[in-house]
């Protein structure tokens, strides 16, 4: 290697004796010759420090100054295998060090320690493939590059100053976080396979457990994804699946894995429940298998596939109703105990008229079911075309008619339009209209998955109740029927922005309220209790107004600027809520009910607890704790914002999170107040000083017209009575002063004035002088003119006398 500021070579070799030696170019200066114990297997110059570091096979990394060769300046020791590349980093005073067990460290020369450890592992690098052969850093885009058979690229994190740093509760994306009432905890679980038990009264971790979920990869143990999670119904067990095809039961007390099974045939499971001694599993091999669960009986029992593309979400409704919904907007209803179809939803059955197909099991299977089910299926055969395709009419007329007012229902449409203008409206309608006559494709596809499904469990089932909710990849969110006679009863959007969508939902024992959040890290609260049921009651709005600060006065404004027609309260539902909880895709919410809290999960990391009104409590992880006393008081909880959320808040998100209350508004309104009394008390100042000026002149002008009424009667002459009679009035000797127009006042705030209208000045022409100054100008010119001539022939006259004078003496 050669270095032009040494004006020589380095080379190194692996001898005892001779490990480094430096060779002058010139010749007329000594060599140097370094010595280590087993050689030096590679070295980098810091043309900045003026020092050589190298590396060998005794593991060590050695500083050596350039003219001392008798010992290292510094020794880093931590690498437990030989070095085989080395780094010098001159502009971070660093070195980065690639030993052969594919270890890279990173040593800071001021503090002499190893500041940073990149293990094998972290790498994701096959351990059986040999040794990297090449290392290179790119100090302008800082990025490392490790090479051999394959190429690895390790790129520096930005420094982030401390209190900048983001709070994340796992270091991977959160797949769910779950409340459990019984042990009152929160349980959450991430990509990088760990469970977390928190405290919902402190957010104090409680335990933690890693590698739930594993798989042998070239020999080693990989973490795997955890992708679903829920409790059995005693809440004494946590059953998790993951992107591996298994399904695992935890005792999250004390991270004991009680049971394994392989439900996916090894892939990805999405949904798993319990009921009735059954655990059900779904996921992306589209099938449904069923476990018992008692850990002496290990049989499966795999269901019928019936679904074409993958599982996405799964839901259960007692007694025994289980729903499952998939990537191409099918939706089937099975029977628990049986394992059979109930009936048959779809987005494609919507469009063409046919919301709800009942499906008929084969003849062979018909001895199996109950008398009840023989019944229902009996009358779904007698159906006639006719009576199909009127059923059909009707729910395609009900969905076309779902925004406007139904009869019965106190004129309260039922379709919630959240188009903030009437250009949204006309956008829409042509987005809908094209999507009908486009043709069918993979984002077409994409637009009818079904990510979440949910029960509602509170409610009767009937022809013209909602008992099954489904969240779609086109931002809406359905309202199904599953009753013979229902069908799709209506829809609503549930996000704002066009390719939003909620990935999650949740509702309370009493389905009152319905929770969402979407992919752009919005949660909403939805007032439910009136939706799509028989016997709608009366809402205490005054309750839910001093409850939800969105409720707040400024609605009514709110509409009235933005035209918001989907705020209004005639459509439902009703939202009551609306706040940005994270920047990322929510992928969990969980409903406390009895405290009226709120547990999200998000993309970013992170598991944060709100209350149902949209304060913000804290973020599970933080280093201070937050102390709960339940029941919970709401002038206890201090007004707190995100980080991250408050870089981007809306004010609408801003006002949910302050209680209704803007925190700068009281100023705002007392600059206001305070202009406007300044300026109400100037007007009444001027209106004091013209009625005082007023009377001023009038006076004089009474004193004026009295002191020549006593003069005329002094002289004895009598002044003639004015022409005009009354209707003559004298010129007073000043103007009177100009009255103010009054200023224009709204709403506390004074209107700007308008500027006077003027006009640019224009140039004025030179005016043209009269004849007769044409006249005089002329003649004064030749006057002096002709005195100048005649001036000219005096001088000239005095010359040739004075030269004839002087020439004859000379004669």
């Amino acid at each position: 290697m050669g270095e032009t500021e040494l004006a020589g070579f380095i080379s190194c070799a692996l001898s005892n004796e001779v490990s480094m030696a430096i060779v002058e170019t010139a010749g007329n200066k000594a060599n140097y010759i370094f010595s280590t114990r087993r050689g030096i297997t590679c070295f980098d110059y810091d043309n900045v420090q003026g020092v050589i570091v190298t590396g060998g096979m005794d593991c060590t990394v050695r500083v050596w100054n350039t003219y001392m060769t008798n010992r290292p300046s510094m020794l880093f020791i931590g690498h437990n295998a030989p070095i085989s590349h080395i780094l010098a980093r001159p502009a971070d005073e660093q070195i980065i060090s690639l030993s052969k067990d594919k270890c890279v460290k990173v040593w800071d020369l001021r503090e002499q320690v190893c500041v940073q450890t990149v293990s094998p592992q972290r790498l994701h690098v096959n351990v059986s493939l040999p040794f990297f052969t090449a290392m290179f850093y790119n100090p302008k885009i800082q990025q490392l590059v490790l090479a051999s058979q394959i190429m690895v690229v390790l790129q520096k994190n930005m420094v982030v100053q401390a209190g900048e740093r983001e709070i994340q509760s796992h270091e991977r994306v959160v797949t769910a976080a779950i409340y459990n009432h019984l042990f009152n905890k929160v349980v959450s679980g991430c990509h990088g396979s760990v469970i977390t038990v928190w405290e919902l009264t402190t957010g104090q971790k409680v335990m933690q457990f890693r590698n739930a979920h594993t798989t042998r990869r070239n020999g080693q143990s990989v973490p795997v994804e955890i992708t679903c999670m829920t409790f059995d119904p005693t809440l004494r067990r946590l059953i998790t699946g993951g992107r591996d095809g298994r399904v695992k039961i935890w005792n999250f007390n004390n991270g004991a894995c009680l049971r394994q099974m392989e439900a996916g045939g090894g892939r990805e499971v999405t949904g798993v429940l319990v009921a009735k001694q059954r655990i059900v599993c779904c996921g992306w091999n589209r099938g449904i298998t069923v476990f018992l669960d008692d850990r002496e009986d290990t049989s499966v029992r795999e269901w019928m596939k019936r679904h074409k593309e993958d599982i996405l979400t799964v839901d259960f409704r007692s007694p025994s109703l289980v729903a499952t919904g998939a990537y191409d907007g099918e939706i089937i209803v099975w029977n628990l105990e049986t394992g059979h179809l109930y009936s048959r939803l779809s987005v494609d059955m919507v469009n063409a008229g046919r919301s709800m197909v009942p499906e008929v099991e084969d003849k062979q299977r018909l001895g199996a079911m109950t008398k009840y089910k023989e019944k229902q299926k009996n009358m779904v055969l007698n159906f006639t075309k006719r009576e199909l395709m009127g059923t059909a009419s009707k729910v395609e007329e009900r969905s076309q008619t779902a925004s406007q007012p139904v009869e019965g229902e106190d004129n309260e449409p039922t379709w919630l339009h959240e188009s903030s203008s009437d250009e949204d409206n006309a956008k829409d309608t042509a987005e809908s209209a094209a999507s009908e006559t486009a043709p069918e494709s993979s984002d077409r596809s994409f637009e009818r998955a079904i990510h979440k499904l949910l029960f509602l469990q509170s409610r009767i089932s009937s022809a013209s109740t909602a008992t099954l909710l489904a969240s779609c990849a086109d931002g809406t969110v359905q309202a199904w029927s599953l009753h013979h006679e229902g069908g799709l009863l209506h829809k609503f959007r549930a996000c704002n922005s066009v390719g939003d969508y909620c990935l999650t939902m949740v509702s309370d024992s009493r389905n009152r309220y319905l929770v969402t959040g979407d992919t752009a890290g919005y949660v909403r609260v939805w007032l439910i209790e009136n939706y799509c049921t028989d016997h709608p009651e009366p809402v205490n709005w005054a309750f839910y107004k001093k409850k939800f600060p969105l409720l707040g006065k400024h609605l009514s404004m709110m509409r009235r600027m933005l035209k918001l027609d989907w705020l209004k309260a005639s459509f439902r539902p009703h939202i009551l809520n609306s706040f940005r909880a994270h920047v990322r895709t929510v992928m969990s919410v969980d409903f406390v009910e009895a405290h009226e809290l709120l547990v999200t999960a998000s993309a970013d990391c992170s598991v944060r607890l709100w209350t149902l009104c949209g304060r913000f409590i804290g973020i599970f992880g933080q280093k201070k704790f937050w102390n709960l006393t339940l029941p919970l008081k709401l002038r206890e909880i201090p007004i707190r914002i995100p980080r991250d959320v408050h870089r981007v808040a809306s004010s609408t998100t801003l006002k949910v999170m302050h209680g209704g209350k803007h925190p700068k508004w009281h100023l705002v309104q007392m600059g206001i107040l305070l202009a406007a009394s300044e300026l109400m008390r100037g007007q009444a100042e001027l209106k004091e000083r013209s009625r005082r000026m007023r009377e001023a002149r009038l006076r004089a002008s009474q004193a004026m017209d009295g002191s020549t009424l006593n003069l005329d009667d002094k002289i004895g002459t009598r002044r003639p009575a004015p022409i005009l009679g009354e209707n003559y009035e004298r010129k007073s000797r000043h103007k009177p002063i100009p009255t103010v127009p009054k200023p224009k006042i709204m709403r506390n705030q004074v209107m700007a004035f308008t500027l006077l209208p003027f006009v640019d000045v224009e140039d004025v022409p030179e005016p043209e002088p009269p004849a007769i100054v044409h006249e005089l100008t002329s003649g004064k010119q030749e006057s002096a003119q002709r005195s100048a001539r005649s001036s000219a022939r005096g001088r000239s006259a005095g010359s040739g006398g004075q030269r004839l004078s002087i020439a004859q003496p000379r004669s």
